[in-house]
């Protein structure tokens, strides 16, 4: 694989992670639930395609570890 695809292929999973954490631990103020999420319940379903195995496997990896901090840590400051 040459430089520049290498290059651009770490931009986008680098673009591609910000826009996963962003959407996760972001809120909305027209939900009308308390801020504090102990009386409400709701569920969330995060979706995540890329590489687990084979020579890119690293980049899929990262992005899942990525997306399972961000929850974890939403779920300890939430309750």
């Amino acid at each position: 694989m040459s430089k520049q695809i290498r290059r651009s292929l770490g931009v986008a999973v680098a673009a591609g992670t910000v826009a996963l954490v962003v959407a996760g631990c972001g809120s909305s103020s027209s939900s009308g639930s308390s801020s504090g999420g102990s009386s409400s319940s709701s569920n969330l379903s995060l979706a995540f395609m890329g590489a687990q195995t084979g020579p890119n496997a690293q980049l899929g990896i990262n992005i899942s570890d990525g997306a399972k901090l961000a929850v974890n840590q939403h779920n300890a400051k939430s309750g």
